[in-house]
């Protein structure tokens, strides 16, 4: 009897420990410091796997993601934000939002987009990417402010948007370079492969 007592009084105490520790915060995913960084804490878990559409000419949309048209490109060569040379041969980078063009307020204790010249820390972390059968890995390398001309965009589009180098495009479409307008992509999902640095 004070076995069956005992072991349910364990399994009470288990409980309790297993519902105070879910209610702690995650440590591991460092305090939000950007719009994007405070938008992705936001997600659960199985939501982080960040859905986009990639367009590749302005003139010819192939998708929408919800809420608005938004029109991606492919990186030229070149050196930004993050001072990382892309776009030669083997270059697999990403160009994540700075934030400009948005159609909201933000708080002003946070850094606009994923990263910009003044907030950095987002620069060389590594993503993937799906699409269908395709993963492939790369590297945060610019901070792009998307459609400056264009209608203002909302945070989770702006967030969850990214413009890729030529390299890491043609692997994703199985293409070969230039065919660019032969061949629309829209990705499955994306992620950080660890957490960003919000």
């Amino acid at each position: 009897m004070f076995f069956q007592a005992f072991s349910r009084l364990l399994l009470a105490v288990g409980i309790a420990l297993c519902v105070s520790s879910a209610a702690v915060a995650d440590t591991s995913i460092p305090p939000a410091t950007t719009v994007c960084g405070a938008w992705w804490r936001k997600l659960k878990p199985d939501d982080r796997k960040m859905t986009v559409k990639i367009y590749d000419n302005k003139a010819q949309p192939v998708g929408k993601i919800p809420g608005s048209s938004h029109y991606v490109r492919n990186l030229p060569q070149g050196t930004g934000a993050c001072g990382i040379t892309y776009g030669g041969k083997g270059s697999f980078g990403a160009c994540l939002w700075d934030g400009g063009n948005i159609n909201t307020t933000t708080s002003s204790n946070l850094s606009p987009g994923w990263l910009n010249g003044a907030h950095t820390a987002n620069c060389g972390k590594k993503f993937y990417a799906n699409k269908k059968n395709v993963h492939m890995e790369g590297t945060v390398v610019d901070a792009c402010s998307f459609n400056d001309d264009a209608p203002k965009i909302g945070i989770a589009e702006g967030c969850s948007t990214m413009y890729v180098t030529q390299d890491l495009y043609d692997k994703l479409t199985n293409t070969k370079h230039g065919d660019v307008s032969k061949i629309k992509l829209v990705l499955d999902n994306w992620d950080f492969v660890n957490a960003p640095s919000a």
